[in-house]
């Protein structure tokens, strides 16, 4: 801390694991009286590799008041691949009456939707980046130092409506744990 500041700040690069995974799934079910059909959309993707970030301390008059880590957002970019899935399941409720003739009664079968197996291809990638902080308000226990290690807890849920005419939200989990070891990690 320079004479007269009142805070000092560090920036740390660090070097370790950034780790993602993507499950989107729509699910759409219609129906008449003779059948059901339910229609599938699933894009997924998973991802864990070495990644470059920056941890950021900030301490006011000798304590702690901010921290926040970054990875992802400079020059160098983390993709994740995703795959997307689709399937159709059909449940044809078509019964032959007794007086039916075979034939009529097979014909009315015909006209239920065919199921489609599930289908999957790739779907492209999505670009990784990570970002979030804490300060001295929101600490609770996010922060420890213990036989020569600091560990710092990131966790960020975000719950968003759908849009208009769907019900339900959309909601992502993001958990991050840091940690920096004096010396050598063991």
């Amino acid at each position: 801390m320079d004479d007269g500041s009142t805070w000092a700040a560090w920036i740390f690069k660090l070097n370790g694991k950034l780790s993602a995974s993507l499950r989107d799934l729509g699910t759409a079910i219609s129906g008449i009286p003779d059948w059901t059909v339910t229609e599938t959309d699933l894009t997924a993707g998973a991802t864990g590799m070495q990644a470059e970030g920056e941890l950021f301390l900030r301490f006011e008059n000798g304590a702690f008041s901010f921290v926040s880590a970054a990875a992802g957002l400079d020059a160098i970019k983390y993709k994740m691949p995703k795959k997307y899935t689709t399937e159709r399941k059909v449940e044809c409720r078509i019964q032959c009456r007794p007086s039916e003739d075979p034939g009529n009664c097979q014909i009315r079968k015909n006209n239920c939707p065919k199921p489609i197996p599930p289908e999957t291809k790739p779907d492209g990638n999505d670009t990784l980046s990570f970002a979030s902080s804490v300060n001295r308000d929101t600490l609770a226990d996010q922060i420890s130092f213990e036989k020569g290690t600091l560990r710092i807890k990131f966790h960020r849920i975000i719950v968003s409506s759908l849009p208009e005419g769907f019900t339900g939200r959309h909601t992502t989990d993001e958990r991050t744990t840091i940690q920096l070891w004096r010396g050598a990690a063991p």
